[in-house]
């Protein structure tokens, strides 16, 4: 416990560094009463505080303390009766021990990586002008591709519209037009926005209770922010909720006759919050804005998202909007398994096995939420449209599926439903445990757990992987979700190809995730991660890509 609490002291003082105070003589009183005394106002101020005092206020919120987890009163001010320490001696003090403090000199080695003085109480390396010139940051330009792009990011609400409609109980043809209605009530409807939106009022709710682990992010350029992962509470809830009001006789799934008014809802909702973050990014902190949501367009910034983090009551908005989507999927999986029973007095085994199969993952996300602490797309993209757009209609995506079977009434035997099983399980602990290793990695590089395993030292003070899961392929984590897609699949047999349009839909995104992510490390590592590459020749498949 000592030893933790030093560690502690030793981060908060590389970050709030105690500065040196006047100590006063030992006087008469009488001399101390005559002494004169200088107004607060004419004083000089410290070295920080010019800073601050010498820039408007818009611009000196950009320059506040960038730590959130080191409160003030952890450092003990000096006592007036001690004098006060050289220079020299300060020095001394604030530097860590070198046998015990790795993970403090890991933190002032990150933020000074991030353009960040650690011994300035969070601000940049780089010292104003007299005009202020680096806090008023200009904003990127956006290429004309970009620009003409931005719109495609709708295709990720078409497309589950497009399997909605071309699959129903007239007809479920990959080669057919669907037919889509013309009237007004058919696209929108006030019940199907507040399903929405309560779903994501209620887990706002359920993310403000003390309930569930507190774990820190990784560090960056808005130092080291803590979330509350409550997740699989929250999944258990709201299954355990929905079951309960299923068997007391509640119309709960009349959620299932709605499916394309939700989707439409849920795209407008995306919409509608992306313009609502795009608004609140004007007061954000200097350091929480997204570069590549940044620009001089304001098409691409509502896509991409200017802000990296977004809170609302303390709650990160983003891993709000994760965990809102993997409720929603486990609970339309189980509605549906319940629709088919009360229906047809059974449930399908086909049916029962891939729901299972959806409630498994979502089960597994929510348990390990912490995890998605450490993905590419939590720590450097903005919470905009595109993944507003990708979050909220993804339950659409994961549960077709299961509305391809009760409409098309396919069946596999048992043998073929076990093969999909062992398929599934395959992938989920390739998925599983390469994301698991991955994050204690991130974590804790010098964790003995993890000796085993060889890496490649980098120039910005990290390690890669070069083997376990990491030595096979460059990302084995997106292989594992091809085979799961693929094993939820295979129950629905080869007669109908639109069963297979989801398993393209993975393959496109994962050779393009990957693709973004190579040249993301590239950028980063530089030669460390050609040296990677030259290891871990193959980005997906081994062998073949």
């Amino acid at each position: 416990m000592e030893h933790r609490d030093s560690c502690c002291n030793i981060a908060i003082l590389l970050i709030y560094p105690p500065s040196p105070r006047p100590v006063p003589t030992c006087a008469a009183p009488a001399a101390a009463a005559l002494r004169p005394v200088t107004p607060p106002s004419e004083r000089p101020a410290a070295a920080s505080s010019v800073l601050l005092t010498s820039t408007p206020r818009s611009e000196a919120r950009a320059r506040r303390p960038i730590s959130r987890t080191a409160p003030e009163a952890a450092v003990s001010p000096v006592p007036a009766s001690v004098p006060a320490p050289s220079a020299a001696a300060a020095t001394v003090e604030v530097a860590p021990p070198s046998s015990a403090t790795r993970q403090s000199a890991r933190i002032a080695s990150k933020l000074r990586e991030l353009g960040i003085d650690p011994a300035a109480g969070g601000d940049t390396l780089k010292e104003p002008n007299g005009d202020d010139e680096p806090l008023k940051k200009a904003a990127n330009t956006a290429s004309w591709g970009r620009v003409l792009l931005s719109p495609a990011v709708f295709l990720l609400a078409l497309i589950p519209l497009y399997l909605l409609s071309a699959c129903n109980k007239k007809h479920c043809s990959i080669g057919r037009l669907p037919d889509l209605p013309r009237a007004l009530k058919s696209w929108l409807d006030p019940v199907a926005f507040l399903y929405v939106f309560g779903l994501l009022a209620v887990h706002l709710l359920l993310a403000l209770l003390p309930v569930g682990r507190v774990v820190e992010g990784q560090i960056s350029k808005q130092g080291l922010l803590r979330y509350r992962c409550g997740g699989f509470v929250s999944l258990t809830l709201t299954l355990s909720g929905a079951l309960l009001a299923f068997y007391l006789g509640f119309p709960v799934l009349a959620v299932l006759l709605k499916l394309r008014l939700l989707l439409v809802s849920a795209t407008l909702t995306s919409v509608l919050l992306a313009l609502a973050l795009h608004l609140r990014s004007r007061r954000a902190h200097l350091l929480d804005i997204n570069q590549a949501g940044d620009t001089d367009s304001l098409l691409v910034n509502l896509v991409e998202g200017r802000e990296l983090s977004p809170r609302l009551l303390g709650v990160d908005l983003k891993l709000l909007v994760v965990r809102s989507c993997c409720v929603a999927t486990a609970l339309l999986a189980v509605l549906m398994a319940l629709a088919e029973r009360a229906s047809h007095g059974q449930s399908s085994p086909t049916l029962v096995t891939v729901a299972a199969m959806v409630v498994v993952l979502c089960l597994d996300r929510m348990w390990f939420e912490d995890n998605l602490l450490t993905t590419y797309s939590f720590m450097n993209e903005g919470l905009g449209l595109r993944q507003l757009l990708v979050l909220l209609t993804a339950p659409f995506y994961m549960t077709f599926n299961l509305r391809f079977i009760m409409v098309t009434g396919v069946s596999q035997p048992w043998y073929g439903l076990l093969g999909s099983g062992v398929l599934f399980m395959v992938g989920y602990l390739i998925q599983r445990s390469s994301d698991s290793q991955k994050n204690e990695f991130r974590k804790n590089p010098v964790n003995p757990a993890l000796a085993h395993l060889e890496t490649i030292p980098t120039t910005k003070g990290k390690k890669l992987l070069v083997s376990g899961w990491w030595g096979v392929v460059r990302h084995p984590n997106r292989l594992g979700g091809l085979i799961i897609v693929t094993a939820m699949c295979l129950p629905l047999g080869f007669q109908h190809g639109l069963a297979w349009l989801m398993p393209l839909f993975a393959v496109v995104t994962a050779t393009l995730q990957t693709r973004k992510l190579d040249a993301h490390c590239q950028r980063k590592y530089g030669a460390a991660w050609d040296r990677y590459v030259d290891r871990v020749r193959h980005r997906l498949v081994p062998g073949v890509y």
